[in-house]
């Protein structure tokens, strides 16, 4: 990581924390409610370049509306599919945010709506750590 990369992170380290000891449940919250603060403040639509599709949902990556050097990767997870895992979903958040080393991806903020949970985090470049791993043991 160079250092302008991290001078960037350390200046959204002071950022709301939407959420924060929330508990979230499926179909509870307001229509859109998150989601528009989230547009308000990311570049996020069905054109936004998707890195990655799991089990729960997609990783976009995108830049912050009020300094566009600043990417971040969110994390969209659909509240449906997680079920019974959003209580697991929000203890690895309160984790995150409790940490800070550079071997770690830097976790930002969280937004919420009806369907879906929204995790803004720090955007690592470079390959899947899964592909490293697997080239590295070979």
């Amino acid at each position: 990581m160079n250092s302008s990369s991290k001078g960037s992170k350390g200046d959204n380290a002071g950022e709301p924390m939407h959420m924060r000891k929330q508990v979230i449940k499926t179909g509870q919250g307001n229509k859109q409610q998150g989601v528009h603060e989230l547009k308000q403040n990311y570049y996020i639509d069905s054109k936004t370049q998707v890195l990655g599709v799991g089990a729960f949902g997609r990783v976009f990556l995108t830049k912050n509306k009020h300094n566009t050097d600043f990417k971040v990767a969110i994390k969209v997870l659909d509240k449906v599919k997680l079920r019974d895992n959003i209580d697991c979903i929000m203890e690895e958040v309160a984790i995150l945010h409790s940490l800070d080393h550079p071997n770690i991806v830097k976790y930002y903020e969280t937004y919420n709506d009806q369907k879906y949970i929204y995790l803004v985090m720090e955007y690592v470049t470079g390959m899947p750590l899964f592909d490293k791993i697997t080239k590295q043991a070979n």
